[in-house]
């Protein structure tokens, strides 16, 4: 901590905070105290013997200016109950809805280009016929239009079908004394705070009310049963005893340390820290034993993508991973079908020839974590587009 009104030079006058009856002692017995880190913040303090506040010390004000930094909100995100998707039941009655919704919507009609002689030979540059036809009436904006609106049905076919099958998750307790109950009250409680009526808020309070005394009852209740059992552990002299003892402790706060290169030099300015980041991945995902494959003739030759690759592709993708921006998971996708395996090769060859990339596809959110010493993590977050 750091004693604000010590730290600037005053006239004698505007140091002293307490006077005594006679007038004529004058201590400095009241401060104000500022954490560390803010210290540079810290204008001015004083105290003022001028004021008329009916005692016997006088005021001490200090005048700050700091910069907090703004909290960025994360767009919330629905976590998929993927566990229904186990049952061979719920899996096949997934994929007959999406497969009937995906006909219905009559996605495969949206990829077809308005365009003539197709399948015909190259021109000298090796361009497509089909996409300088597509360039020339249609503009490359009308392309990506396309592409994006055969992305935006699937997507929402998707979606819908997963909501219908599997639902939300449940929200995580936080704390092991949560009860099902009081995730309920937390969740019927988020639906009435953005309501902004009379009678939302008045119900919004009453919910809130109500979890807080459960809150506190089942917090008691866990800690009181908790030393019960450890009380009955101490008896028998169970060694048990101490790892009961460890779990009640708080958990030890994660120190976030600066970015090192690889000298130890502390990197302070954020271009630093980005390329400090971009040469970690690089030599963390480089394959020294990889060699260059056989391209073919990549002038003449347009090569297009099989239903068997992209099929071999997504079973081969790991589960249990975060989402990405379209907030699909990889299990939805591995789910598909004949009709959704054929729509996504589609996408992927339309994406492929045109050179269009939708919005989703571009926007990515790269978790970067740096092995360090014992207590030395660091975490950053990059958008790539």
């Amino acid at each position: 901590m750091h004693v604000t009104n010590t730290w600037f030079q005053q006239k004698i006058s505007a140091q002293h905070t307490w006077v005594s009856p006679d007038g004529v002692t004058k201590n400095q017995i009241d401060y104000v105290l500022v954490d560390k880190r803010f210290q540079q913040g810290v204008r001015n303090s004083k105290s003022m013997p001028g004021a008329d506040c009916g005692s016997d010390h006088n005021p001490v004000i200090a005048t700050i200016k700091i910069k907090l930094r703004k909290m960025r909100r994360t767009k919330p995100t629905t976590k998929w109950n993927l566990d229904k998707l186990k049952n061979p039941q719920n899996r096949c009655e997934y994929q007959n809805k999406l497969n009937k919704q995906l006909k219905d919507k009559n996605i495969r009609d949206m990829d077809e280009m308005s365009v003539r002689d197709k399948g015909k030979a190259c021109e000298e540059d090796g361009v497509p016929i089909e996409l300088l036809q597509c360039m020339e009436e249609e503009g490359i904006e009308t392309v990506t239009r396309r592409i994006d609106q055969v992305w935006d049905t699937l997507k929402e076919c998707i979606e819908e079908i997963a909501e219908e099958i599997c639902g939300k998750e449940q929200h995580k307790k936080k704390q092991n004394w949560m009860t099902a109950e009081i995730l309920n009250s937390m969740e019927e409680r988020r639906r009435f705070k953005n309501l902004h009526t009379v009678e939302g808020d008045k119900k919004y309070k009453e919910i809130k009310h109500s979890i807080q005394k459960c809150c506190r009852e089942a917090k008691d209740k866990y800690f009181n049963d908790k030393c019960k059992e450890i009380e009955m552990l101490d008896k028998c002299h169970n060694q048990l005893l101490y790892k009961k003892v460890k779990a009640l402790q708080p958990r030890e706060s994660r120190v976030l340390q600066v970015i090192k290169d690889k000298t130890g030099k502390s990197l302070m300015q954020k271009e630093e820290i980005l390329d400090r980041w971009a040469e970690y991945v690089e030599e963390l995902y480089e394959d020294k034993t990889r060699t260059e494959a056989d391209m073919g003739d990549l002038v003449n030759e347009v090569y297009t993508i099989s239903e068997n690759e992209i099929r071999e592709v997504i079973s081969e993708l790991p589960k249990g991973k975060a989402c990405g921006e379209d907030n699909i998971p990889i299990e939805l996708l591995q789910c598909l079908e004949e009709e959704g395996i054929e729509t996504v090769t589609r996408l992927i060859n339309m994406i492929y020839k045109y050179g269009c990339i939708p919005e989703d596809f571009r926007k990515v959110y790269l978790y970067l974590y740096q092995k360090l010493q014992k207590r030395k993590t660091a975490v950053t977050i990059v958008q790539l587009l």
